[in-house]
């Protein structure tokens, strides 16, 4: 027995919080927190049965003309911003900024397009910062290559290329907060092709 009630109390609800999200049925979920759990369920069976299910990963890619790594991306057919608007608003993944459709209150058949900063970026920042030190990051990138590419696969330039373009993201995004001002940052987007 913990010798901090509180402690206590707070591990009892914790466990009880997650039996009952394990115990949700799995069909169709339609809110937020039924997706969240469902996830966890997915994520938690996957390393409980150390099999990796990535047909449903490797589908939503490819229906978002994403099919990473193995389809390059070429400029002529390809619009980065295009791609990231289109997961913003078809799909609700946000990347580089969080973009939305708001109902315009003053004008009830007006939508408002919303852009704000994405926390899920800032959350992927501290977790790189804390455990992808280094040449982690990179190795990580490379085992997420293989394991979404084919096997025998050479993807060290691609990776590199990823290291770079997140390493100059992250750089011109807290160069960006410490100015604590409203303003523009430019940002070139790299080509990343097969080679």
């Amino acid at each position: 027995m913990d010798t901090n009630q509180f402690t206590s109390l707070q591990r009892k609800i914790f466990f009880s919080l997650y039996t009952d999200i394990r115990r949700q049925p799995s069909s169709a979920p339609s809110r937020s927190g039924e997706k969240s759990a469902q996830a966890l369920r997915m994520c938690e069976d996957i390393f409980v049965n150390r099999e990796e299910n990535l047909e449903g990963l490797r589908a939503f890619l490819g229906d978002h003309g994403l099919g990473w790594p193995d389809v390059p991306l070429d400029s002529a057919e390809f619009n980065v911003l295009d791609a990231l608007v289109g997961l913003s608003l078809d799909a609700d993944v946000h990347f580089l900024f969080q973009m939305k459709l708001v109902p315009n209150f003053r004008q009830d058949d007006r939508l408002i397009l919303s852009l704000s900063q994405n926390q899920g970026l800032m959350l992927w920042f501290q977790h790189r910062v804390l455990h992808l030190p280094g040449a982690a990051l990179g190795k990580m990138l490379q085992k997420l290559a293989a394991a979404l590419g084919n096997s025998g696969q050479d993807y060290a330039s691609l990776v590199e290329d990823m290291v770079q373009m997140d390493t100059d993201l992250m750089s011109m995004y807290f160069e960006f907060k410490e100015k604590d001002l409203i303003g523009y940052s430019q940002f070139q987007v790299r080509r990343v092709e097969m080679k």
